[in-house]
């Protein structure tokens, strides 16, 4: 007669909880007891012994839609919930494991609420998985994983735990669809664990870097200043163009790209473009290549060889005006050099008071000096050449020791520029080194008047209550140097401060000084290292903008060129996004690097300022 499944269990049950000890049968390796007379089966001998906690090694006997069963050898099964099957936030219990697959799975509790042994195929997984991760972090070894996810700031990799690997860590070069990822096995290195929070932060771009490293050696030996290659624009930025060099990049600087002068570097190449380059310089210990594009084309001075000679008067451009003279542009990519004794008849202290950027006018050839690729221009030599207005003051006055500069309106130009040095140089007076002449100050395009309340004093504007430095960088937008009017508009001075000082400059700090005081106590951290060769470049050139226009009283381009590079750390600021980066575990260093260069950019720019 058989019993029911049943009836056995709750035999075989009784016998276990209520079976008297009994002693062990010689030759039965435990699995057999002597009970009084009786000999019985010892089931407890043929049970696994664990405790909650313990990871235990079964065989899958049954797949469910939410869970799957385990025999690990117990009195019953265990019971894998879909949700403690993987790491993931969606799964397939068919696509997690197979019928009669042995896997490892840990005891979450022997005896839930409905007597159920209940398992986690994940929680073991990530116990053996984290091992693994501290031996891989501790001995700089690489660790694989799967992208199961895209998130905001990153990718999420399936390690059997979940690790985090950063966008900006993903590869060499930024990367604009992380979606390209999905799906992907990818090898990065642990740049960051904690266990306590089970976090994992890893990087792509240092495995990346450390496979590169070997070609770029190769690379740096192989190539010689002087040979000319063939390779791929990688990338385009203001101040030049990155090439592919078949595992390195090299730099095309924008003044090397052609002949001619650049406004910027996409007007001459395009991404991806082939192009065929000259090696000009190796630095090997910072593994920097510079490149000439210029030098691969006909070079335009053997025209000017060719076909002029001293003596000759032509049109040219001035493009640079500097404390020895200006540059002239007589050809696409030539340019001369006017001496400051060649600018005029007159002793000139300052250039600038001669000649203007921009400016066409004509120059006679003094010298050609091929070997050196010199060109020595005058302008004072050729015939019936016109002076610029602005240089009238200049002319009359003869300069010894500081500058004495006089500040006046247009209205009383003759007066000043032509009687009062005169008078002065003939009472014995010094005279004045040179003039600045502005243009009239309207009031909403009226001239300024009490009658019609227009009149505008220091007092009534104060008394509006808005700040004196608003309206000096409002008047130092709208002077150029010249002798134009300059209109007061209250409403565009709010809208041009509003716009500049405050969504531009302030705003620099205003997104990045809050962490530094809360999170770095107050302290700047590193440069970002990425951005330092791109920030030196464009710093440099900048600066020599600047300078040259507060010295020529250009003051509407210096601060354009200021709010430029404030458009520059803003872009870097939102590239970035401190704010979330704040939000992100195993961010912590890179978003004080992040605070850390914006107030570095804004305090350099408030030095302009």
């Amino acid at each position: 007669m058989f019993l029911p499944l049943s009836a056995v269990v709750t035999t075989t049950e009784n016998t276990l909880l209520h079976a008297p000890e009994g002693v062990p049968v010689e030759g039965s390796n435990g699995l057999l007891i002597k009970v009084g007379d009786r000999i019985v089966p010892n089931y407890a001998a043929t049970m696994v012994s664990f405790e909650e906690g313990d990871v235990v090694t079964g065989t899958v006997v049954r797949i469910d839609r939410d869970e799957v069963l385990l025999d690990i050898g117990y009195k019953s099964e265990g019971v894998i919930p879909a949700s403690e099957l993987s790491i993931r936030k969606s799964v397939d219990t068919s696509e997690e494991v197979e019928l009669g697959e042995q896997i490892d799975a840990l005891v979450v509790t022997k005896e839930d609420a409905e007597g159920r042994l209940i398992l986690s195929k994940k929680r073991a997984r990530f116990e053996k998985a984290w091992r693994k991760i501290e031996a891989a972090a501790e001995g700089g070894e690489p660790v694989e994983g799967n992208v199961i996810e895209v998130v905001k700031g990153g990718l999420i990799l399936d390690l059997g735990i979940r690790g985090f690997l950063p966008a900006s860590l993903v590869d060499i070069r930024r990367v604009h669809n992380l979606d390209e990822f999905m799906g992907q096995t990818l090898e990065c290195k642990v740049i960051e664990l904690n266990r306590s929070r089970n976090n994992v932060v890893l990087s792509r771009r240092a495995v990346l870097e450390e496979e590169r490293k070997e070609v770029r050696d190769q690379i740096l030996d192989r190539l010689q200043p002087g040979e000319v290659v063939v390779g791929k624009i990688s990338n385009i930025v203001d101040f030049g163009a990155f090439v592919d060099l078949e595992g390195i990049d090299g730099l095309i600087h924008i003044s090397e790209l052609s002949w001619s002068h650049v406004n910027h570097p996409s007007e001459v190449v395009a991404i991806g473009d082939e192009v065929k380059i000259k090696v000009l310089d190796i630095d090997r210990d910072r593994q920097r290549i510079s490149l000439g594009l210029k030098q691969t084309q006909e070079d335009p001075w053997q025209r000017v060889v060719s076909t002029y000679r001293s003596g000759d008067v032509l049109e040219g451009t001035v493009t640079k005006v500097v404390s020895f003279g200006a540059f002239v542009e007589i050809l696409d990519g030539v340019e001369g050099l006017v001496h400051i004794s060649e600018l005029a008849d007159h002793h000139v202290e300052n250039p600038g008071e001669v000649v203007e950027l921009g400016a066409k006018l004509n120059v006679k050839i003094l010298e050609i000096d091929e070997e050196r690729r010199r060109l020595s221009l005058s302008i004072k030599r050729v015939e019936g050449q016109n002076m610029l207005l602005k240089d009238l003051g200049a002319a009359l006055a003869a300069a010894a020791g500081t500058e004495l500069i006089h500040f006046i309106g247009k209205d009383i130009l003759y007066f000043h520029a032509l009687f009062w040095p005169a008078m002065l140089h003939f009472a014995g007076y010094r005279s004045p080194t040179q003039l600045c002449v502005n243009g009239f100050l309207t009031v909403d395009g009226a001239k300024m008047s009490k009658s019609r309340g227009t009149f505008i004093t220091a007092r009534s504007y104060t008394e509006q209550k808005l700040n004196p430095e608003w309206l000096r960088y409002y008047f130092a937008g709208k002077s150029n140097g010249t002798m134009e009017d300059v209109d007061l508009n209250l409403d565009d001075m709010i809208a041009k401060v509003n716009s500049d000082l405050v969504g531009k400059f302030v705003n620099i700090a205003s997104r990045c000084a809050g962490f530094i005081a809360k999170r770095f106590d107050g302290k700047l951290g590193a440069f970002d290292a990425a951005l330092e060769f791109n920030y030196k470049l464009e710093w440099h050139a900048a600066f020599k903008t600047i300078v040259l226009a507060y010295e020529n009283r250009d003051y509407s381009r210096a601060l354009r060129e200021i709010m430029r590079l404030a458009d520059f750390a803003n872009l870097y600021v939102n590239d970035n996004k401190p704010w979330e980066l704040a939000k992100q575990e195993g961010q912590e260093v890179r978003l004080h690097e992040v605070c850390s260069t914006a107030r570095t950019w804004f305090r350099a720019l408030t030095g302009f300022l």
